[in-house]
């Protein structure tokens, strides 16, 4: 009789065991899943904007609008270069807040003048014009913007290649209203490599 009750004791203690472990294996699974999340993040976060993510595109350009104001603002126009990443197409966004209704808006980018100068003051790499897979906005005429739209304009995609050099990539620019230039700058970008723990995760 006690040999029959310790051994549903033990039993009942080994299923109790099991139980445990599998909700501490959940929990650790989980805690795991959790913490790669957030490091990615922490990670890939610091690659730049002229990805694919317009929300982010958008928030950064929300925020040259507060800090520089005007009708036209573009990423790398103000503040530190923004980064491209080498091996992908990259893009480059501004944003038009019309003044009035029914105005034509036009970005244009001059292929020709984007300037291309590597960290350790070489000669550009060769075939820097292929890079460019589209460059303006608005056409010949100009496209109206309606009063609130905010909406982030792709104006140049810059396809870097896997083994460019790390570089400064300068963009001069002109927008123009109804025909009319209202702004010219120059935008500025940084191609750096993202190391390899950085490409796998990312």
């Amino acid at each position: 009789m006690k040999s029959l009750l310790s051994n549903r004791s033990n039993k009942k203690a080994a299923i109790e065991l099991s139980v445990t472990t599998v909700i501490i294996i959940v929990i650790g699974v989980s805690l795991l899943i959790l913490g790669m999340f957030l490091v990615r993040n922490i990670m890939c976060g610091a690659i730049g904007l002229t990805g694919t993510s317009l929300d982010k595109a958008k928030d950064e350009l929300n925020r040259l609008f507060g800090s520089a104001g005007g009708e036209v603002v573009c990423l790398g126009s103000v503040g530190e270069a923004v980064k491209m990443s080498p091996g992908q197409q990259n893009y480059v966004y501004c944003s038009v807040k019309a003044t009035a209704q029914n105005a034509k808006y036009q970005i244009a980018v001059d292929r020709n003048q984007i300037q291309y100068k590597p960290d350790d003051n070489s000669a550009a790499p060769p075939g820097t014009s292929g890079w460019i897979v589209d460059s303006g906005w608005g056409g010949t005429s100009g496209i109206v913007i309606p009063p609130g739209d905010d909406e982030p304009k792709t104006i140049l995609v810059i396809n870097v290649p896997t083994d460019s050099p790390d570089m400064t990539i300068i963009v001069p620019y002109s927008a123009s209203r109804n025909g009319q230039v209202i702004k010219s700058n120059k935008l500025y970008f940084k191609v750096s490599r993202s190391g390899f723990f950085r490409a796998a995760v990312c």
